[in-house]
């Protein structure tokens, strides 16, 4: 995040403040400020900023002066809170101009630079409910991909193909990954023998006895760029699935 890329997100980012004042909204605002000191900056109440104009002085000057991952918390920060698809993609165009290595995928921001991607992965989270176990593994490998302080790419990793098997378990009623891939060629004949092999390896990739799942010490660590393949990949896969092939339990709800 160099300096230009800083003002160029602060001032995008003063803009939609300064939008919930003008459109009758102080309170969304006011709360805004209040909770980003209290919750994002843990400071104590009753030290809150008197004036908003002090507040967003701060604000200003943590975006234009913290570390990167402290700046794009704030930034990350107003755009859960407002909850706008077109503020994450007002972001993602300054992102992107300024070759920044995040994108916001579902008002998250993620270590993801391709619109292809990003469009891989958000298609697939909106095609699926709440309630979906799919959605939740996919969910929480991004949650952990995302998150700046401390990535866990392995495990990242592993709810990545857990995505896949919840929904080969949803078309098949089977499971593990491997026999829930026989058993969709023996319902689907037309799958691709080399194609169903793919999807199996991908899976002993995470599961097998040297496997990411295992942890061993025969395994290399997983780095950024290998968690990111792996859910651009199952969030494709899964869409693919839902798409093309359909079981007794098309649905997966969770608990």
């Amino acid at each position: 995040l160099d300096q230009d890329t800083r003002t160029e997100l602060w001032n995008f980012s003063l803009t939609a403040i300064e939008a919930s004042l003008q459109g009758g909204r102080f309170s969304a605002s006011s709360k805004l400020l209040t909770t980003m000191w209290t919750d994002l900056w843990r400071q104590p109440a009753d030290e809150l900023p008197m004036y908003a104009s002090e507040s967003v002085s701060r604000i200003k000057a943590a975006l234009l002066t913290s570390d990167w991952a402290s700046a794009y918390d704030l930034i990350e920060f107003i755009c859960q809170f407002f909850g706008i698809d077109t503020i994450a993609a007002a972001y993602n165009e300054i992102l992107e101009r300024n070759l920044c290595g995040y994108r916001f995928i579902q008002l998250q921001l993620a270590p993801v630079v391709s619109d292809t991607e990003v469009a891989a992965i958000e298609r697939t989270l909106e095609d699926l409910h709440a309630s979906d176990v799919v959605r939740h593994h996919l969910t929480r490998a991004l949650d952990l991909l995302a998150d700046r302080a401390d990535p866990d790419y392995a495990n990242s990793v592993k709810e990545s193909i857990s995505a896949v098997e919840a929904q080969l378990k949803a078309i098949t009623g089977v499971s593990p990954m491997g026999p829930a891939v026989d058993a969709l060629r023996v319902q689907s004949p037309e799958l691709h023998a080399a194609l169903a092999r793919s999807w199996k390896a991908l899976y002993g990739y995470a599961s097998d006895e040297d496997g990411v799942r295992h942890g061993t010490d025969a395994v290399p660590s997983v780095d950024q760029a290998t968690a990111v393949f792996v859910l651009v990949t199952c969030s494709a896969l899964v869409s693919l699935l839902r798409a093309n092939f359909s079981g007794p339990g098309e649905t997966v709800a969770s608990g």
